[in-house]
């Protein structure tokens, strides 16, 4: 009988708050104020990464506090060092809006939250990272050898994993809006 040890993990925390923070309102109206950040990005949602950072902002403290918690105990569990948020942004998905794949570069671990989202709301799929160099087919799937896991947005839950994981967000469907708070966490280094 052959023994399969599961290396390299890339686990993803998923973390459900029932707390209403009462954002959506809030970021909505920012959004009027606030230049759009990100990348030169294909599609062009609303964020304020790079131009507004929430952890900075009294009214996203609780949600912040929540999500550091969260983080925590994910490194935890996982056997990871202490980390600490870097920076905190949140992002606005309109009609057509989309995220093409890609990572959080020189950070430790990432987060999304649903802060606000509707039935049939565009998903969030993480790709195998790294990606395989050719093709091969799967008999039948499983978590050593899927390609990539999909994750329906629901208000209230935290997705977190590592910076270096291949991610994006469905092109969204619908009229309303979908509206998350992302994250970065680095690594707390002693002096």
């Amino acid at each position: 009988m052959i023994e399969i040890e599961k290396c390299f993990s890339s686990p993803i925390g998923i973390v459900t708050n029932k707390k209403d923070y009462e954002l959506t309102d809030y970021c909505l109206q920012m959004m009027s104020t606030i230049k759009s950040g990100g990348q030169d990005w294909l599609s062009k949602p609303y964020t304020t990464n790079g131009t507004y950072n929430i952890l900075k902002d009294s009214k996203f403290k609780e949600l912040n506090t929540w999500v550091e918690n969260s983080v925590e105990e994910f490194t935890n569990a996982c056997g990871w060092a202490k980390t600490s948020p870097s920076e905190g942004w949140f992002n606005i998905y309109k009609k057509d809006d989309c995220q093409e794949f890609h990572i959080h570069k020189h950070r430790h671990f990432s987060c999304i939250y649903y802060l606000d989202t509707q039935e049939n709301d565009s998903k969030t799929i993480f790709n195998r990272s790294p990606m395989p160099m050719i093709h091969y087919s799967v008999n039948q799937s499983n978590v050593i050898n899927c390609e990539h896991i999909s994750f329906k947005p629901v208000k209230g839950i935290l997705l977190i994993f590592k910076s270096d994981t291949m991610h994006m967000v469905e092109q969204k469907k619908t009229d309303d809006v979908r509206i998350t708070v992302s994250y970065n966490f680095k690594e707390d280094i002693a002096n």
